[in-house]
């Protein structure tokens, strides 16, 4: 968990530096501490394509995907 943590930091901190991106979070689980809810923010779909192609994403997703148990991407969008 400590590994998986610190190599999100800086894809987290390249994130907020991306146009388009508003808001990221992450939260271990109560019920389970090996469960992460990641949950991020963007001001449209064309920002988070791009940020699905960004060097820092890449980089995190080849340092920790061995490490996860299940990846599930939920969009949700904006109620107005």
């Amino acid at each position: 968990m400590n590994k998986f943590l610190a190599d999100l930091q800086p894809d987290a901190a390249a994130l907020m530096q991306e146009s388009g991106a508003r808001e990221f979070d992450s939260t271990v689980t109560q019920k389970d501490p090996n469960h992460i809810f990641i949950f991020e923010v963007y001001g449209n779909v064309d920002a988070y394509n791009a940020h699905q192609k960004s060097a820092a994403y890449l980089k995190f997703i080849g340092l920790t995907m061995m490490m996860y148990k299940a990846y599930n991407i939920r969009p949700f969008h904006r109620c107005r």
